[in-house]
């Protein structure tokens, strides 16, 4: 929530269990519009709060003690002092002073914000089956505030500004040694919004808010006869204002075999900052190896894959099966989502995609969602659309001084169509008969969707895909003098900050309702500019059990708590259990080969995780580097 001090400054109140929703056209600042009351303050309590939001805290601590000390708890702002007074020996690391006065904002009604803190302050102390207890009844508050809302995209907003919490949850599971209690929580704290869409669409109702047991998550496996290996970020962040960096250089790894056992292992990256004062990250090294995969180089040996396959695979390899009976099912988090599973090298010069089947999934409750759904009678009465070329591309802004010129056409994406609804016995809509209206109208009644066109990323300008501004040098919030509690807020698009961008702004508080990336190409037509969006796909029920979406860079978008919001969540979101999408721009023909390849083993028996793996095979004879062959994934079900 958000407040105006008489000066005209703005803080998080922090306080209060509601959520708070700012819509468009709005600049805040110290003399901008806002919501909001003015409070009172005697000169001593307003130097306490200026050394506060100057971000000296030592002298913060000292004025807010020294003004406590003879309060009476009535005076106007007393409440939100006692709170700032707390965060302020919370980021001197003074935390054994700051409990007593969390517990005072507490017994004044603090609720779910301050019980956060506490949380922290008793991890810090080594306190940790009280801290759990407090994270715990602090996140149930949130949680309740979250299933009040119904719009997706909000409800993904909120539990990206809660996912802190989650990861200082299972910190001190696993600090007290608790690591089935950590998987659970680990699954609890992601793509909440996602699992209830499937689930919704599965069987009519939602789940509750409790998150999967361990003996679901168990039956999930041998249900599958699959193994699921979860990765949770835990990170070592300390949230205390809500505008500190998070961090990935901590990880837990879970691997739940088909016949029940569960195994942990920790991924630690190292406590030491860099130059940059940044903790050791897997951004980097998915980065490198991202560029190993997209530039063609000739070489046996990729170093980038190796090093992430000795972080991601080694510690759990002798878990792992072997051949095509039990696909291996990844659910990710973070940069996870752009690493090049398939490609991942082995010591021995394979693959990953060698050893067997794979699939991603953004949490295994959204792959218990997805079964279920993939599972229920069938509502498709036609066998499959299928999109190939649209020869009137879309004109985009990508020419010289940003003058419209029109996509490409795709000559492979065509013949793929082609021999692809052959295949299905589905229908095709080629070149000018493939518009967005066609598309639209054809969508709800088929069984399999194939797109075989341009793929559009349309990023962020100003943000990468992990919602955090290109330009480090960006003004923040807080540097304006604005102060946002993040918990219970969502500010929606063009509000501004001292004339920048909220998203910017705002980026590590997570408040801003981010934007739903992903395009796919069609022939423009009267009245449309052929562009099928993310957020139109999203709205359309779907009956299809398959979408294949055989195109550049579908299965990217922006990273969140809840996913990768983008193309691929979109059919999901839809309806669709199992998407097949990619992790960057793909050659024409050899996705042409790759895709008749998949269709052939699928069509015939064949798991569609274990059809894409064969088809992976089969291309890499004639097209050897990786960026060839191993650019899609089995997003969802594997079956």
């Amino acid at each position: 929530m958000a407040r105006r001090r008489s000066r005209g400054q703005w803080a998080g109140l922090g306080i209060g269990l509601a959520i708070a929703i700012l819509g468009s056209g709005v600049d805040l600042g110290p003399s901008g519009l806002g919501v909001g009351v003015a409070i009172a303050q005697d000169s001593r309590l307003a130097q306490a709060d200026q050394a506060f939001g100057a971000g000296d805290y030592e002298r913060a601590a000292q004025a807010y003690g020294q003004w406590f000390a003879t309060a009476q708890g009535t005076e106007d702002g007393y409440d939100l002092a006692l709170i700032e007074w707390g965060q302020a020996l919370l980021k001197l690391g003074r935390y054994g002073e700051a409990l007593p006065v969390l517990d005072r904002g507490l017994e004044r009604g603090g609720g779910a914000p301050v019980l956060g803190r506490k949380g922290l302050a008793l991890f810090h102390l080594g306190r940790y089956g009280e801290a759990i207890a407090a994270v715990d009844q602090a996140l149930r508050q949130w949680e309740q505030l979250r299933s009040g809302e119904r719009e997706d995209l909000n409800r993904v907003t909120l539990l990206e500004q809660q996912g802190y919490l989650y990861r200082l949850l299972v910190r001190s599971l696993l600090a007290a040694g608790r690591t089935d209690e950590a998987l659970v929580q680990v699954e609890r704290g992601r793509a909440r919004s996602l699992v209830e869409l499937l689930t919704r669409h599965a069987t009519g109702t939602t789940l509750a808010e409790a998150p999967p047991s361990l003996d679901r998550l168990k039956a999930l496996a041998r249900s599958l006869n699959a193994t699921l290996v979860s990765y949770g970020q835990v990170g070592r962040e300390i949230k205390i204002l809500g505008d500190e960096a998070e961090d990935d250089s901590l990880w837990g790894i879970w691997v739940i075999q088909p016949r029940g056992q569960v195994t942990f292992r920790r991924l630690d990256l190292g406590d030491r900052p860099g130059p940059d004062g940044q903790l050791p990250s897997l951004i980097p090294l998915v980065t490198a190896a991202r560029q190993e995969v997209t530039f063609p180089l000739p070489q046996a040996t990729y170093p980038a894959l190796r090093q992430l396959y000795d972080r991601l695979i080694a510690p759990i390899e002798p878990l792992l099966p072997r051949g095509e009976t039990q696909p291996v099912i990844f659910a990710l988090q973070g940069a996870l989502y752009l690493a090049p599973w398939a490609a991942l090298q082995a010591p021995d010069g394979s693959f990953l995609i060698d050893r067997a089947p794979i699939a991603t999934v953004p949490s295994l409750q959204t792959l218990e969602a997805a079964v279920a759904l993939q599972r229920r009678p069938s509502r498709a009465t036609q066998p499959g659309l299928v999109v190939g070329n649209p020869v009137s591309m879309p004109s985009l802004p990508t020419g010289p001084n940003r003058a419209l010129e029109p996509l490409a056409p795709l000559e492979g994406a065509e013949a793929e169509a082609q021999e692809v609804a052959a295949m299905l016995g589905g229908r095709a809509l080629l070149n000018e008969a493939a518009t967005k209206r066609a598309v639209l109208a054809a969508m709800p009644s088929q069984r399999v969707l194939h797109f075989a066109t341009h793929g559009l990323l349309d990023r962020d300008e100003e943000l990468n895909e992990y919602g955090l501004p290109r330009n480090a040098e960006a003004p923040t919030a807080r540097e304006g003098g604005v102060r946002v509690t993040p918990g219970g807020v969502i500010i929606g698009d063009n509000v501004l900050i001292n004339g920048t961008p909220a998203r910017v702004a705002l980026a590590q508080e997570r408040v801003v309702r981010p934007l739903m990336p992903g395009t796919i190409a069609l022939a423009p037509s009267a009245g449309d500019d052929g562009l099928l969006r993310s957020l139109e796909i999203a709205r359309v029920p779907l009956a299809a059990e398959l979408a294949v979406l055989s195109a550049c860079d579908t299965g990217r978008g922006r990273i969140t708590g809840d996913g990768v919001v983008g193309v691929a969540r979109s059919f999901m979101a839809a309806g669709v259990p199992t998407v097949i999408a990619s992790l960057w721009q793909v050659p024409d023909e050899a996705t042409r080969s790759l895709m008749v390849a998949f269709y052939r083993h699928w069509l015939a028996g064949a798991p569609k995780a274990t059809a894409l793996r064969r088809a992976m095979l089969e291309t890499r004879q004639t097209y050897p580097h990786p960026r060839y062959w191993s650019a899609f994934l089995v997003v969802g079900t594997p079956e």
